[in-house]
């Protein structure tokens, strides 16, 4: 019996460590080994021939690259991928642009990976995966990647060649056109409710702008994107052909309206399209991306994209992109005009021919660039104080006088009973003059002043005085 016993009692304590047993983590310390992307790593969002062409670029490169009926186009989402918690029904990856994680968006999944789109290139994030087990929380702790700062490529259903205008810096690095601005593509008749929903809600288009000529195109009366998204229709000038080309003062007066509708804060996001988004669309991009003082290589990138874009390539047999193509022969009027920088040339083509004026052109710099850091006030470190008295004037008070101090603001005064002033006293004041009171009798004190100036509501301190010793009297 005893026996039966001891044997019930050892199954019983095998059962219950069973049962009581934390479910085996990836990490026994309730840490999850995230295994992509690596820490630090650098992450292409573009492949194929396109992510070739866009990290090598060079003048005429579509025409080498390029595949006719097969699209390499579209965006890569980055792959997250960690080891499997045991017992974890659920993961979340959260990711941001922040280190501390703050407006971080969370991403599920029953799995042990994910895919996530719609980021931005150029950028660094922050990320890190979290689930949660019968036997408590784990945590992989914040890592990061960087995208690389390459052309952003739209997947939008049934939309072809849609591209985010953003991304590039400008002004010396200081700027950087802004993501979700503008957003260029083909024409919108046949988009998918699921395409219609992405570019409403995720990228909150408020303008379609068609540049399509309705004598000759199915040009709709309002925009497939929806009856409350604002709707222009103008025949859009077309690189510099004598007929449809920007130098053409018949078409002065449609060049001028397309342009301005990007000086109206009001208007943005803008969806702006053609047929396919490639002439006419690539004409007003090239005259924005001028104005915003975009790299003319980047410009002449952003043109040749659209050959990767099957709704463009279908129509091409031989695509002249750039070496003789009407491209290059609109930059080369563009080139005519004065101005140092394609972009100075540009603003003198727009004031001169179309009647645009400095503060339209501001406008649309304000509305589709970051704004500008705000220069570093250069502050004068205040001079040194000179002490010119310090008296036991009356009952434990001694006043301390001292010489105006060249960008002072306002001084501190210092006192202790130690040489080396530990436990001093500090008072701040505007004054060139100082009562120190409540002090102790037969003491001997020590004090020194310095000047401040001001950065903003940062103090920058001037060298401190000599130091005066006063014996307390009275």
């Amino acid at each position: 019996m005893k026996k039966l016993l001891s044997i019930v009692l050892s199954l019983t304590l095998v059962v219950g460590l069973l049962v009581g047993m934390p479910a085996t983590p990836a990490k026994a310390d309730g840490t999850i080994t995230v295994t992509a992307p690596a820490n630090g790593a650098q992450v292409d969002l573009l492949s194929g021939n396109i992510l070739e062409f866009c990290k090598n670029y060079q003048l005429g490169r579509a025409k080498e690259l390029y595949k006719r009926r097969s699209d390499t186009y579209f965006p890569s989402p980055v792959s997250f991928a960690w080891n499997a918690v045991s017992g974890a029904n659920e993961y979340f990856v959260m990711i941001s642009i922040n280190s501390n994680m703050l407006d971080a968006t969370s991403y599920g999944t029953p799995t042990n990976s994910i895919d996530v789109g719609e980021l931005n290139p150029g950028q660094k994030y922050y990320y890190k995966v979290t689930c949660k087990t019968n036997a408590g929380n784990y945590d992989s702790g914040v890592k990061s990647f960087t995208t690389s700062n390459l052309p952003k490529t739209l997947r939008i259903d049934s939309v072809g060649n849609t591209r985010d205008l953003g991304g590039q810096y400008v002004n010396g690095g200081k700027q950087r056109v802004r993501f979700g601005r503008v957003i260029r593509g083909a024409n919108v008749n046949d988009i998918s409710e699921e395409g219609k929903q992405l570019l409403r809600q995720r990228y909150g288009i408020k303008f379609d702008l068609d540049l399509r000529d309705k004598s000759k195109e199915t040009v709709p009366d309002s925009s497939p994107l929806g009856t409350d998204i604002k709707f222009i229709n103008i025949k859009g000038v077309e690189y510099n052909s004598s007929e449809k080309g920007i130098g053409n003062p018949a078409n002065y007066d449609r060049a001028k309206s397309e342009i301005l509708l990007f000086a109206d804060p009001n208007n943005f996001p803008i969806y702006v399209h053609c047929q396919i988004g490639r002439d006419r669309t690539g004409t007003i991009c090239f005259l924005i991306e001028s104005l915003l003082g975009m790299n003319e290589l980047d410009m002449f990138r952003d043109y040749e994209l659209s050959y990767f874009a099957k709704v463009s390539n279908d129509d091409l047999a031989d695509p002249d992109a750039t070496t003789n193509g009407a491209f290059s022969r609109m930059v080369n009027y563009l080139r005519g005009f004065s101005g140092d920088t394609m972009q100075q040339k540009v603003e003198t083509y727009m004031k001169q021919e179309l009647g645009i004026t400095d503060a339209q052109i501001q406008a649309i710099k304000d509305n589709m660039l970051t704004p500008l850091p705000k220069p570093t006030p250069k502050v004068v470190k205040p001079g040194k104080v000179t002490i010119k008295s310090a008296k036991n004037v009356k009952k434990k008070t001694v006043v301390v006088k001292y010489k105006k101090a060249t960008n002072a603001k306002g001084y501190q005064v210092w006192w202790a009973t130690s040489k080396k002033f530990k436990k001093a006293k500090k008072k701040f004041t505007k004054n060139t003059n100082y009562k120190i009171k409540k002090l102790k009798k037969r003491k001997k004190y020590y004090i020194k002043v310095r000047a401040y100036n001001l950065n903003g509501k940062t103090k920058v301190y001037g060298a401190f005085s000599k130091v005066k010793k006063v014996k307390i009297k009275k």
